[in-house]
């Protein structure tokens, strides 16, 4: 295969999503197949734990594992990602599934050929059997005094829709082409049923946050003690709408593509601003989080005709709050202050 031909393959392997549609750092706009359709298959492994552990640091991360599969055929494309995440935070693990979805519009390109546009309409989306959360706060109120030792969410999820417009420009240096995406989008955030266990007069209860009241229910070793029951008016939060709300967001970004020979390196940072109108106005909220700035950089090789090897680093000060959004709550926005970094080895093969 020639350098030229190998620099273009890569540049259209580069193009296909690898990440959440709203957090794809590094698009690229390829040229269309020369006939027919083609199709792509790219699967990652996130090593950034690993990596962690080896090195002595072993702090809280999110292992992610991806399988992607797009297609392209003339000025469309598609793209199909299924992810599984393991969330280490603190004692707590938690395991999401996560998809996204997008289809791409490439608009007509101009009469030089160096710039080229783009349409694209993603959804994406996460989900979890149970979120739990170790605590140790306490529950005082009417008739109730309460030392709280989990919080539990039953079958989370959120969905994402995002309309993004993509630029690319061919630079006047060799190997170099210049990247941006502007997008908004609306998100909402739901779970089926909010609960979790505390202590009460010595015994533990199992609580229950209705949409108008909560009940602690007491447990076995103390069956005889009583049913307690307060009105959500009466509690200092309303665990309802603290977990499910509507949010909009929006995000710009630009990156820097180099190719030469078989070997294609690029690096960009993307910022998102989220608007949560009916959590973050809440007195719990202290200091909520509205932007997310992330960093990326990804080194990809050829290996042969059809086949691609790549590492990618993602670096953010907020990073799961834009990416999993239902994670995302009154009561955890504090613990999304620490920077987050996942280091992501993929395969790609085109046929």
């Amino acid at each position: 295969m020639s350098t030229r031909a190998g620099a273009g393959w890569l540049l259209a392997l580069a193009a296909a999503p690898a990440g959440a549609v709203a957090l794809d750092t590094l698009p690229l706009i390829d040229e269309p197949p020369a006939a027919g359709l083609r199709w792509q298959v790219e699967a990652g492994h996130d090593i950034a734990r690993p990596l962690g552990r080896a090195i002595g640091s072993d702090r809280e991360a999110a292992a992610i594992e991806r399988l992607s599969l797009s297609a392209r055929w003339q000025d469309v494309q598609a793209g199909l990602t299924l992810r599984d995440m393991t969330l280490h935070d603190g004692e707590d693990l938690h395991r999401l599934q996560g998809w996204d979805a997008s289809l791409r519009w490439h608009l007509p390109t101009d009469a030089s050929g160096l710039t080229r546009w783009a349409l694209q309409a993603g959804a994406w989306g996460h989900q979890a059997d149970r979120l739990s959360q170790a605590t140790r706060g306490s529950l005082k109120v009417s008739g109730l005094n309460a030392q709280l030792s989990r919080f539990d969410v039953e079958r989370p999820r959120d969905r994402q829709w995002q309309l993004d417009l993509l630029g690319q420009h061919t630079l006047p240096w060799p190997g170099l082409v210049l990247t941006a995406a502007a997008g908004l989008g609306r998100s909402e955030v739901s779970n089926a049923a909010l609960g979790g266990t505390a202590r009460v007069g010595g015994c533990s209860h199992d609580l229950e946050f209705g949409a108008t009241q909560l009940i602690a229910r007491p447990g076995d070793d103390c069956a005889q003690a009583f049913i307690i029951s307060v009105p959500n008016r009466l509690l200092k939060f309303d665990a309802q709408r603290e977990t499910r709300y509507r949010a909009r967001f929006m995000h710009l970004g630009a990156a820097l593509h180099w190719r030469q020979g078989r070997w294609l390196l690029s690096g960009g940072a993307d910022l998102q601003h989220w608007s949560r109108p009916g959590l973050d106005d809440l007195s719990s909220v202290r200091a909520p989080v509205t932007r997310v700035l992330t960093l990326a950089t990804r080194l990809a090789h050829d290996l042969g005709p059809d086949t691609r090897l790549s590492v990618q680093l993602r670096h953010a000060d907020h990073r799961l709050v834009g990416e999993v959004p239902m994670l995302y709550t009154a009561r955890t926005a504090s613990r999304f202050a620490t920077r987050q970094t996942q280091v992501e080895l993929a395969l790609a093969h085109r046929f």
